[in-house]
């Protein structure tokens, strides 16, 4: 059987796309302000830093992250690091981890898997249609 190097490239790309960034980036990004900044693997092999605004992927939905289009969580959100709440000796991982104030301005602590919803499209983060940009 012959596979031709769309064909290839294509199944790649497809792949990479579909599993969610954490497959296919290095797995110590770093979030800084609204700013996830990540080694992502390129369809060619090599790997791009790129850098994705979270508040375009993420909101605060009454104290808890959830992905959702130009969610704006930083408005009630903040304290914001890698790492979910429930993850022990996993230091690298997929969850972003915030403290949060629900519509009765209770404080507490709450996370997101980006998985779901942030992707690594041939290099550059991306959510809901939005791209990130090279760093």
């Amino acid at each position: 059987m012959k596979f031709t190097l769309p064909l290839v490239t294509a199944a790649l790309f497809a792949t990479s796309a579909s599993a969610g960034f954490f497959a296919s980036c290095k797995p110590n990004w770093t979030i800084f302000d609204n700013k996830l900044t990540a080694e992502c693997r390129q369809i060619n092999g090599a790997y791009r830093k790129t850098q994705m605004d979270m508040n375009l992927c993420v909101a605060n939905d009454n104290g808890r992250l959830v992905g959702r289009d130009n969610g704006n969580y930083l408005r009630s959100c903040y304290s914001c690091a890698q790492g979910g709440l429930r993850i022990v000796d996993a230091p690298y991982n997929s969850f972003l981890q915030c403290m949060c104030v629900s519509s009765s301005g209770k404080e507490a602590p709450t996370e997101v898997d980006l998985d779901p919803f942030l992707q690594n499209v041939d290099g550059y983060l991306s959510c809901y249609g939005h791209r990130g940009a090279p760093v």
